[in-house]
């Protein structure tokens, strides 16, 4: 018989070890119900350009947009959506085709990943495939609309607030149309309500002079205008440009954005240009913001999720920019309404002084190959922000059609 001391101490351990069990199983049926990735299902989505042909800089001439769609379904019934879609293979290092082989390379090694762990996610997908952040990005955003659905939230709640229920849009006009295309352009997207254009340039400088002076004169008060080289111009066609540009009374404020390719050639013009200037295609990295900061380098820069990843690193991106107090255009190389949802909600959870606009990537676009429910809509030059969870689209699969492949 048992004293009364070590009935108590057995009485105590056998208490202990029951709440030591119920931990064990507490754990084990949390971690079996926890978010599991189970497949990647990968669409090819081809999107055309209305009317005529797009062009920036001195690229090559696109007629259709080659996107890829990325479907992420998991063992709880959640499923999310994300896309990646270069403006051809030479706008920047990152090519459709390249896309889909690298998510065929990082994909097995996501299947059981949570995807609402989203720094484990990036960090899985960089030890599967070191660089090409373009792959990654269509993968991060989908992840991003499951956390987004399991919160029960719209993607702005979890990535700031929201600040607005509407942002603006800026529209592009492409480099390779005429004068006569071009006004017509410019008068249309104006009578539609836009304020804020982004006038695509790169080719000769003088040519160039007399396209920006064109689109400047059909603008009025509130517009805002802004050439983008597209990194076309030498130093020394930046500097044309800007002489030819200099005693022009534009009336509006006028922004040159990203003339030259390299970082050092675009410092060099932004010393000598009497007009405030814009990066983005040098902006790929914390690195990179910080290092604009330090040389002022720009008045403004673009955040773009597909050149650095997906909205897991741009919205450090975001952060710190706030923090510098540097303005952003906050959009992206091109896509489907999933990316001008994604978008949408980036820039309106961003506080608003430090928002230029974000991108209406439709208005060139074919209206009726919106593919998804719930696309959201530009009214008047702004874009609505989604209030269903995640992203608060949902492709239209007629659209979509078979998978190019699945990853399970």
């Amino acid at each position: 018989m048992l004293s009364h001391g070590r009935r108590r101490a057995c009485e105590n351990w056998a208490g202990a070890a029951k709440k030591e069990a119920r931990k064990r199983w507490l754990s084990l049926h949390v971690e079996n119900n926890a978010p599991r990735i189970t497949s990647i299902r990968v669409y090819q989505l081809g999107i055309p350009i209305v009317g005529r042909s797009f062009q920036c800089g001195r690229q090559k001439t696109l007629e259709v947009l080659d996107s890829t769609v990325v479907q992420i379904k998991t063992n709880i019934g959640v499923e999310g959506w994300g896309e990646h879609c270069p403006f051809g293979s030479v706008y920047l290092p990152a090519y459709a085709k390249g896309t889909r082989v690298g998510i065929q390379e990082i994909g097995p090694a996501l299947i059981g990943k949570n995807p609402s762990h989203l720094l484990e996610i990036d960090q899985t997908m960089e030890e599967s495939l070191s660089g090409h952040p373009y792959v990654k990005t269509a993968i991060d955003i989908a992840c991003w609309d499951i956390l987004g659905k399991m919160a029960k939230l719209p993607l702005c709640s979890l990535l700031g607030g929201r600040f607005a229920e509407h942002v603006p849009v800026y529209l592009s006009t492409s480099s390779g149309i005429n004068a006569h295309s071009l006004v017509e352009d410019m008068r249309r997207y104006k009578a539609e309500g836009y304020k804020k254009f982004q006038c695509k340039r790169g080719g000769d400088p003088d040519e160039d002079v007399k396209m920006i002076k064109l689109a400047a004169s059909e603008l009025t008060q509130g517009d805002t205008l802004w050439a983008d080289g597209n990194c076309a111009y030498s130093t020394n066609d930046a500097l044309r440009l800007i002489h030819g540009l200099r005693d022009v009374d534009l009336k509006i404020p006028f922004f040159l954005e990203q003339p030259c390719k390299a970082y050092e050639d675009n410092l060099f013009v932004r010393k000598r240009c009497p007009f405030p200037m814009i990066l983005d295609e040098n902006v790929d990295s914390i690195e990179m913001i910080l290092q604009v900061a330090r040389d002022k380098a720009a008045d403004m820069v673009s955040i773009k999720p597909a050149k650095i990843g997906g909205l897991t690193r741009a919205v450090q991106l975001r952060n710190l920019c706030t923090s510098l107090g540097m303005k952003m255009n906050i959009d992206d190389v091109g896509g489907s309404c999933i990316i001008s949802a994604m978008t949408a909600h980036l820039a309106a959870s961003t506080p608003p002084q430090f928002v230029n606009a974000a991108c209406d990537f439709w208005a060139p676009l074919e209206k009726d190959t919106r593919v998804c429910h719930n696309s959201p809509r530009i009214t008047n030059g702004y874009i609505s922000v989604p209030t269903a969870h995640g992203l608060g689209v949902e492709p239209k699969m007629e659209f979509l059609g078979d998978p190019l492949f699945v990853i399970d």
